[in-house]
């Protein structure tokens, strides 16, 4: 009876143990996904800003371009 007591105790301190390692695991991995959702936040705001960034060039580039055209115009006209 002695031995089976020594052996459901040394299986209850291995199941402590085994169990404070896989909370540690999950912690790590929480703590990880949280690392990677904040940095896909990030990436997904970066893009906004690339996105907002090429437009505005898009229409300051129409911009120009209309005016580099309104310049030509304009020196046709004193063409002799």
């Amino acid at each position: 009876m002695n031995d089976s007591t020594v052996q459901v105790q040394q299986a209850s301190q291995k199941m402590t143990s085994d169990s404070r390692t896989i909370m540690k695991e999950v912690t790590s991995l929480q703590d990880e996904s949280v690392s990677m959702k904040k940095g896909m936040d990030e990436m997904g705001a970066s893009a906004e800003k690339i996105n907002t960034t090429g437009s505005a060039l898009s229409k300051i580039s129409a911009i120009v371009e209309q005016s580099i055209a309104e310049i030509g115009h304009q020196i046709d006209q004193f063409e002799v």
